[in-house]
């Protein structure tokens, strides 16, 4: 695998104050600042991308929270931030900016299973949410605190929810049916997008693109008024999960609370290992701005790392830091990537 250029530790540092600063509150005038910081070079975006993810981690990491809240001289049992950055506390500050970067250079999110079948669990348990990519190239992503289990076979998609909330947005592949799993309920689709909600007394089932075909375990159970084994855009299942003779109930959802519950996704999306060509699709899905190779060896090149797949002109820059790869643009809204000569 080849990952995204390092990033130098001044840089990281600053990325870390920046968004420490954020969570207080910006002083008027150093949000602006704070945003041409971030498109003045594509490592700065990149590194407030790893802090933010390298931020909600801490909350897992009680030694560190508590030798972070010491050089701040504050008390780490209390329920208050973990850093707060004040002028005369400089030094303290500092301190614990490295201490972040050190955790951004050390912690992982996800781990792998160990069978041999494609079989991969990811787990959320930091206070923001986290986007994978799946091996099919489906979108998945991870309210805080969840759990899925993925697992990948030749005629079949299969995932697990096994706590939390998640969001698919499944790769159409139609003679591979993909299937979630949550609590009993099972929802089959082929391509298309929904929000999947274990609550403790109801599964939630939410699409906002396509249809799913939702399966109650429980014998008997029902749409209200009708059979719906089918749910379409805009529609919602509400699914009790106590008793074997309560029905499901499906409900029409208006754009607004779709909108809003659908709100917390996350826009950093983390790739362990993937051919170039792969990542370059997955920005395409998200963009009107195409990137292009024209070079059969790059497009194979593993590559890894987080990415904002929604500026994929800060990924074409941070690709040219590594130092062998070039972009040309080709009209207005298409980038070429190759090899360096």
């Amino acid at each position: 695998m080849t990952p995204l250029p390092s990033l130098p530790r001044e840089i990281s540092t600053l990325a870390v104050e920046w968004l420490l600063e954020k969570q207080e509150g910006f002083a008027p005038g150093r949000a602006a600042s704070f945003q041409a910081w971030c498109e003045a070079d594509p490592r700065h975006a990149l590194a407030v991308a790893k802090a933010e993810r390298t931020l909600g981690f801490l909350g897992e990491l009680p030694a560190m929270k508590e030798a972070l809240a010491a050089r701040l001289g504050e008390d780490a049992g209390k329920p208050q931030p973990i850093i707060r950055r004040f002028p005369r506390r400089a030094a303290a500050w500092g301190a614990a900016a490295a201490a972040v970067v050190l955790a951004a250079l050390t912690v992982t999110t996800w781990r792998r299973s160990d069978d041999k079948a494609g079989d991969f669990s990811y787990v959320s348990n930091t206070d923001r949410p986290q986007q994978v990519v799946l091996a099919d190239g489906s979108f998945v992503d991870l309210n805080s605190h969840t759990t899925i289990r993925t697992q990948m076979f030749p005629r079949e998609r299969r995932i697990a929810l096994q706590e939390g909330e998640a969001h698919f947005a499944v790769a159409h592949d139609a003679s591979r049916p993909f299937v979630v799993e949550a609590a009993g309920v099972t929802i089959r689709a082929i391509g298309t997008a929904f929000n999947v909600r274990i609550r403790e007394t109801r599964v939630e089932v939410l699409v906002s693109e396509g249809k799913v075909e939702i399966t109650d375990a429980r014998a008997g159970a029902t749409a209200a008024g009708a059979q719906r084994p089918q749910l379409g855009a805009a529609e919602r299942a509400v699914i009790p999960r106590a008793s074997s003779s309560s029905i499901t109930v499906v409900e029409k959802v208006d754009p607004r609370e779709l909108r809003e519950a659908l709100s917390w996704h996350s826009s950093v999306t983390t790739i362990s290992s993937r051919p170039l060509r792969d990542i370059v699709e997955l920005f395409n899905r998200r963009n009107t701005l195409r990137l292009a190779i024209t070079d059969a060896e790059l497009a194979e090149r593993n590559f890894g790392g987080s990415f904002a797949l929604n500026q994929p002109r800060a990924f074409v820059r941070a690709l040219e830091i590594d130092g062998d790869v070039v972009s040309e643009p080709r009209g207005e809204n298409e980038i070429v990537l190759r090899h360096r000569r």
